[in-house]
């Protein structure tokens, strides 16, 4: 996973940095959580999900609970499709919805 802090955010579109500084604006919409990451919060998201080359590549992602029905069944912390977030102290993984 590639940890990326926030840099900024507005509405469902995040400007995010990288730690060799590479910047990425990608559209979140999360679902299941209390809280949505804020500025200098992190998302750590699997490389695959940043590479244009990848066949599911996007900008436009939904995210929501490991046991959403939307999403594929029998994840691991491990898929492509399983993100973590870092909102102060609170780790929260959620995975990739679809349809």
């Amino acid at each position: 996973m590639i940890r990326l802090k926030i840099k900024s955010k507005k509405n469902n579109n995040y400007i995010l940095k990288d730690e060799k500084n590479n910047i990425y604006n990608l559209n979140f919409e999360f679902f299941d959580i209390e809280k949505e990451p804020k500025e200098n919060d992190y998302i750590n998201i699997s490389a695959e999900l940043l590479n244009p080359q990848y066949k599911e590549y996007t900008t436009y992602f939904s995210f929501g609970s490991i046991e959403n029905i939307c999403g594929r069944k029998d994840v691991t912390l491990n898929d492509v499709d399983v993100i973590k977030i870092e909102i102060e102290d609170k780790e929260i993984y959620l995975k990739r919805l679809y349809g």
